[in-house]
């Protein structure tokens, strides 16, 4: 990846916890609370920080997702606790406010995602290195084929006569089947 990968994915984490603070200034009045950048960003900065702790979850895998789903949901709960400390709203408003900025991410987080998976996509369909993974090779399908592979879709089932399997070899997808009846494979 690199130290310019590296430096783009901070940015990228970075990037739409300031956004997501302009979005809750922004709707400060529509819940009587209080314009104030700075404070918005401190919720926002606080409150996110319980989810990118519980991200580190996903290190174990059965235990991962709920770790991570905990950590979001404690999350919009120290957002629902900040905001009428930090935006001075109402209490009985500070609900509807979290709920209102945790859809607005959310919405942020999907466009980012696209987008980013569009320009990783089209990398990868024109030949152009995507992390540790090389395509090589002139044809879009190329570049599909080492996408594929990088993501690992192994798979082996045993059929009536013979067997299918998938594997990533080599940075390659391999697809191999045999028919014991007619003794062949391919």
């Amino acid at each position: 990846m690199g130290i310019a990968g590296m430096l783009l994915h901070y940015v990228l984490a970075l990037v739409p916890v300031y956004v997501v603070a302009l979005i809750v200034n922004a709707l400060a009045p529509t819940f009587g609370g209080e314009k104030d950048m700075n404070q918005a960003l401190k919720a926002v900065a606080y409150a996110w920080t319980a989810s990118r702790v519980a991200g580190s979850g996903v290190i174990g895998p059965w235990l991962g997702l709920p770790i991570v789903l905990i950590g979001g949901v404690y999350s919009i709960y120290l957002l629902y606790l900040g905001l009428p400390h930090t935006i001075k709203c109402p209490p009985e408003k500070a609900g509807g406010y979290a709920a209102v900025s945790v859809i607005s991410a959310t919405v942020l987080g999907w466009i980012v995602g696209l987008v980013v998976a569009g320009v990783i996509g089209t990398a990868a369909l024109t030949g152009a290195a995507v992390g540790g993974m090389h395509v090589t090779g002139s044809s879009g399908a190329g570049g599909f084929m080492s996408l594929a592979s990088a993501m690992a879709p192994e798979e082996e089932k045993q059929t009536e006569h013979g067997y299918e399997k998938t594997y990533g070899a080599n940075g390659n997808l391999v697809h191999e089947e045999w028919d014991t009846q007619s003794k062949y494979g391919e």
